[in-house]
């Protein structure tokens, strides 16, 4: 089965500043792991006026961010400190060992002044399969709430919080952190004790610094802003965050008549309309694409080669927002003989540069047609004649 490949994301909303920052990749995932994606980072800016990127796997929105955090926000490898995929965000969207994420921190250090941190997405976020966790929750407090589509703040339902969790209680687990903690299993992990209220849910630190507090959450309603609110209580705070979303796949087939059809030109479109994939079938007639966010009203268009039409749609919608797609299947039928077709045993009839005998109807002088690249009959002029091959005999 032939993969098709994903085309390069386009520019992020105008006004983003992308030139002399730093942007930071994910690694492939391993084939053990879930299918899923970390995000993609840029980051610029100074302390209290800081912007960035935050990008998912394709149609996914992206993602806008501004922050007051004070110097130094970074962004940071993921290679000494990371989620194992025993943790529970780890078990949803794999290891983030190698995957890069963002430090940010109060706007000062005192309870008086912490930061603020909105994600602007481009688009409405899908209502499912995606999520966030905020690492290092122990000498501070962190607020999160959101705004629908419409601008109404978001139930704190609705933001999906799943649970409280600490990264070095599992294993393997990051070393740089955890080295001084009880080992995995022990009861006496440090946890950040969650509030929730109308509209927002809160993480609150034990006060003193600790090692891999952490929560994570999957939102269950499109998103258009996501806030973080990040406040002081002790010391020199800092918070991680992750993101990551689940990757689909789409697949099927394009026969003609029945039977396969190799290098049928696909073209995926995302719920916007704009390409995003393209693809041509195997041997077997088969296509697929991988890594895909989640996300409905993808559309799947074959191009119809010439000597086909279609049978039935050659655009089909499919939805990914639960799951993979499949038998995305198209059907052609020729439109014209296929090459060669009709020729008799041993005439050579369909051989590029044959000439094949064509009685005219009521008549007793015959039409010479030239078979053309492929094998196809070539006639100029338009004759009224009764179809009928026919061996060409010598003489």
């Amino acid at each position: 089965m032939r993969t098709i490949r994903i085309l390069p994301a386009l520019a992020l909303a105008a006004g983003l500043p992308l030139l002399g920052t730093l942007a930071l990749p994910p690694s492939p995932a391993t084939a053990q792991e879930p299918d899923a994606s970390y995000a993609e980072w840029t980051l610029a800016g100074s302390g209290g006026d800081y912007t960035g990127t935050m990008t998912l796997p394709p149609a996914f929105p992206a993602a806008g961010f501004t922050s007051d955090s004070r110097a130094p926000a970074s962004l940071v490898s993921g290679a000494s400190n990371w989620l194992s995929g025993a943790t529970p965000f780890g078990a949803e969207f794999g290891s983030s060992q190698d995957q890069p994420y963002v430090n940010l921190r109060p706007a000062a250090d005192n309870a008086d002044a912490p930061s603020t941190t909105t994600y602007q997405f481009a688009s409405p976020t899908p209502a499912g399969g995606w999520g966030f966790a905020l690492g290092d929750i122990d000498a501070d407090r962190v607020e999160i709430s959101a705004t629908d589509p419409d601008g109404n703040p978001v139930p704190a339902a609705g933001l999906g919080f799943q649970e409280a969790f600490n990264y070095c209680d599992a294993s393997p687990r990051p070393s740089s952190v955890c080295s001084g903690g009880p080992a995995p299993g022990d009861p006496d992990f440090d946890l950040p004790t969650v509030v929730v209220q109308d509209e927002s849910v809160t993480l609150v630190g034990n006060g003193l610094d600790t090692g891999g507090a952490a929560g994570w959450f999957a939102p269950t309603v499109p998103l258009s802003t996501l806030t973080i609110v990040f406040t002081f209580q002790s010391g020199f705070p800092v918070y991680h965050t992750w993101f990551a979303a689940l990757t689909r796949s789409v697949s099927g087939s394009v026969v003609v008549d029945g039977d396969p059809l190799p290098g049928a030109e696909l073209t995926l479109l995302d719920p916007g309309g704009d390409p995003i994939a393209s693809a041509t079938t195997d041997e077997g007639g088969d296509y697929q694409v991988e890594g895909l966010g989640p996300a409905d009203d993808y559309t799947v268009v074959l191009t119809v080669p010439d000597r086909y039409r279609p049978v039935g749609p050659a655009r089909r919608t499919v939805d990914l927002a639960a799951g993979d797609a499949d038998e995305v299947d198209f059907a052609l039928t020729a439109t014209t003989p296929s090459p060669g077709a009709g020729a008799a045993p041993g005439s050579g009839a369909g051989e590029p540069g044959t000439g094949v005998e064509l009685p005219r109807t009521g008549g007793a002088d015959r039409l010479t047609a030239l078979a053309g690249a492929g094998g196809a009959l070539l006639l100029s002029g338009a004759v009224a004649f009764t179809l009928a091959r026919r061996r060409r005999l010598p003489g």
